[in-house]
């Protein structure tokens, strides 16, 4: 079987405690744990205008939309067609048409069409890896998920700055490894980093993951949040 038509197959489960019934690939790009942590991380005003960049299946915009009930639209963008087929489809099967947009293109050429300052929050669980980072996937689906090949993360800053309107906060999950990184590209599009979070496989050990609230034009004041455990 070819690598296209693998990834092509797709598997549905139910999420339990969540009321979501979720398709993705059965051999392509996958989500794991990470959305739902950032979920959890997540705060949202009242009336929220939100934007998921990078939404693969639509994870993170439809376990938000459980979280949160007081929310007027969530928008998810997303490069690769067959996953945002798949994010419609999601959104569709779980009833949520009404409350949920999922589009399909580049967020960096489509946030003129947005609109600049327009958005309470921008989310996202972008690629980890810069292009020269590690071994690529053979499964485009996987390498463009977990690889910067089509964005990077001064795109991603970029546009989460151009997206929200003053006060408006950006959050995301990261590797801990890549964090002056991510602090200095926040910083780079006015969005003031404010809280952080740290994920770590066990106590005692590194962390791994960070998670990062920061907002447009916010006053300096980092706060640590106490770590967390992925494998308490």
């Amino acid at each position: 079987m070819t690598a296209s038509r693998a990834q092509d197959e797709v598997t549905s489960e139910t999420i339990s405690g969540w009321n979501l019934t979720v398709s993705q690939p059965r051999r392509g790009y996958r989500y794991n744990m990470d959305p739902f942590f950032l979920t959890e991380f997540v705060e949202l005003p009242a009336a929220a205008r939100v934007v998921d960049l990078g939404t693969g299946v639509g994870i993170i915009a439809l376990l938000l939309a459980r979280r949160h009930a007081d929310f007027e639209e969530i928008v998810g963008i997303e490069i690769q067609n067959s996953l945002a087929e798949l994010a419609a489809a999601n959104v569709r099967r779980n009833r949520l048409e009404n409350r949920i947009r999922i589009i399909h293109g580049d967020f960096y050429r489509l946030k003129e069409q947005l609109g600049a300052g327009a958005w309470t929050t921008v989310v996202s669980n972008p690629p980890y890896y810069q292009r020269c980072q590690g071994r690529l996937n053979r499964c485009s689906q996987k390498a463009i998920a977990r690889h910067e090949l089509t964005t990077s993360l001064a795109e991603l800053a970029a546009t989460a700055g151009y997206l929200l309107k003053p006060g408006g906060e950006f959050y995301l999950i990261y590797p801990a490894e890549r964090t002056a990184s991510l602090l200095a590209a926040c910083t780079g599009a006015r969005l003031t980093p404010k809280k952080m979070q740290c994920l770590h496989p066990r106590p005692g050990q590194a962390a791994e993951l960070i998670m990062l609230q920061a907002r447009k034009d916010g006053n300096p004041g980092l706060e640590i949040s106490a770590p967390r455990f992925i494998h308490p």
